[in-house]
């Protein structure tokens, strides 16, 4: 695999990441916030050092009342 090859599987990762991040995000504005820890996990689960999906569902987590 070339370079080219690898930056664009990494960047199709990364769109797909920052699309369930998006929804995480959009269901954390509505209060909805066991859906946007599932959207968050998702993101994580394709692209496990996404800062923003690690940030925002440990946000929920603790909007929810889990801190464990």
């Amino acid at each position: 695999m070339t370079e080219n090859q690898n930056s664009s599987d990494y960047m199709k990762l990364k769109q797909s990441a920052e699309q369930f991040h998006a929804r995480g995000y959009d269901a954390r504005k509505k209060g909805d916030y066991l859906t946007a820890i599932e959207q968050y996990t998702e993101a994580l689960s394709i692209l496990p050092n996404h800062f923003k999906a690690l940030f925002n569902r440990g946000f929920a987590y603790d909007k929810i009342g889990e801190f464990d």
